[in-house]
């Protein structure tokens, strides 16, 4: 029973592992324009445009694909 018990273990912590790594990321906009697009942005937060990259001032901004961001560091 113990071995039957530890295969099924070992079987679910596979398929589980094998699950994490098919996983995709999913992308919602890209914000490689000058602008926002059909996002609508409201206050001053996020400037007219997306950022490219870290602001002046900012900790190292990293994870994101592509040249722009959006970024709420503007003006901080």
């Amino acid at each position: 029973m113990k071995k039957l018990i530890y295969s099924m273990v070992i079987l679910v912590a596979t398929f589980s592992a094998s699950l994490a790594e098919e996983a995709k990321d999913i992308v919602i906009a890209d914000f490689e324009g000058k602008d926002y697009g059909k996002w609508k942005v409201t206050g001053e937060a996020f400037g007219a445009g997306p950022a490219q990259g870290t602001l002046p001032g900012q900790g190292q901004v990293t994870g994101f694909r592509g040249k722009g961001l959006v970024n709420s560091f503007l003006g901080v």
